[in-house]
């Protein structure tokens, strides 16, 4: 049984829901592979471990798959966990911050590095403010910055920091990345392009049962957070629960209803490719690649 290894970008929670709904309910021996999931954190860099070989498989979302492009490494995007970011912004509700133009003038707390970093321009200039006249600041793990009113704009995971600051009694005002920039994905799973070559049959059985563990995560959350608690016990069923409720709408559109879930659209991906040149400092000379050189749908169960 060929064993491979899938680093997640982060904790086992419900963001990573079909691949641990798969591991556990035995999609993957079914498929006859021996999968081994690990836990990602502040110091697992996913593109970093598949590169130097660690694994076959990640999680992560699509601009360090461009920026690796750059620097030699192709990777492949097989299938996009979530149809639109799982990223958002948040004020809080007493704010007089009530549209995405106030943010002019504003401090805005962020994960330096990530996906809102480079969406954050675009969605400023999408509705008409200059992205200079916003200052960001590294955002910390914990809400005390914002809750103090030190930081008015906090960065963070729908399913995540908006549900800690009405826990502690903070209620907010979420201003989505997928209502502004409706081009990007959220996490993808990404492998290596020769992997993917040499391998074809290894990951079509991978990425078929994933979306099999994913199509049951979003038709059957309580059981899904069961599984994950036994995995993650630090997760709590109101914390899972909270994070489902805001996470599953974006793990599908017209798209995955038309053909299946997971799906990617040469389009969308097109799209972002010009936004990583824009605000992305990447590729600035020369035609852009084919956006077919970074995803395939040939791997997932709705494509043969």
């Amino acid at each position: 049984m060929p064993q491979v290894t899938l680093y997640l970008k982060w904790v086992p929670q419900y963001q990573f829901a079909g691949y641990l709904v798969a591991e556990k309910k035995g999609y993957y021996k079914d498929a006859g592979l021996d999968v081994h999931i690990v836990p990602g954190g502040p110091n697992i860099n996913t593109v970093q471990e598949i590169a130097d070989g660690a694994a076959q498989f990640g999680i992560q979302t699509a601009e360090p798959i461009f920026y690796a492009y750059s620097h030699g490494l192709n990777l492949t995007m097989l299938m996009a966990d979530f149809q639109e970011p799982y990223e958002e912004f948040m004020v809080k509700k007493s704010s007089k911050i009530m549209s995405v133009k106030d943010f002019a003038g504003k401090t805005v707390g962020i994960n330096i590095g990530g996906l809102s970093q480079l969406l954050l321009p675009v969605m400023l200039e999408s509705e008409g403010v200059d992205p200079s006249s916003v200052h960001t600041v590294r955002k910390t793990i914990s809400l005390t910055p914002f809750l103090s009113d030190r930081v008015p704009i906090w960065n963070g995971y729908v399913g995540n920091e908006p549900f800690q600051a009405m826990n502690q009694g903070v209620p907010v005002r979420e201003f989505k990345l997928a209502k502004y920039v409706p081009n990007w994905y959220g996490d993808v799973l990404f492998a290596k392009s020769s992997y993917v070559t040499n391998h074809p049959d290894i990951v079509r059985k991978f990425v078929s049962a994933s979306q099999k563990g994913w199509v049951f995560a979003t038709e059957h959350p309580k059981e899904t957070i069961a599984i994950i608690r036994k995995i993650n016990p630090q997760k709590s069923d109101k914390a899972l629960s909270q994070e489902a409720q805001a996470a599953i709408p974006l793990m599908t559109s017209a798209a995955t209803k038309t053909h299946c879930f997971g799906w990617m659209d040469a389009g969308r991906v097109s799209a972002m490719e010009k936004d990583m040149v824009k605000f992305g400092g990447w590729q600035k000379s020369g035609a852009l690649p084919a956006p077919e050189t970074f995803f395939s749908n040939q791997y997932l169960s709705c494509a043969h």
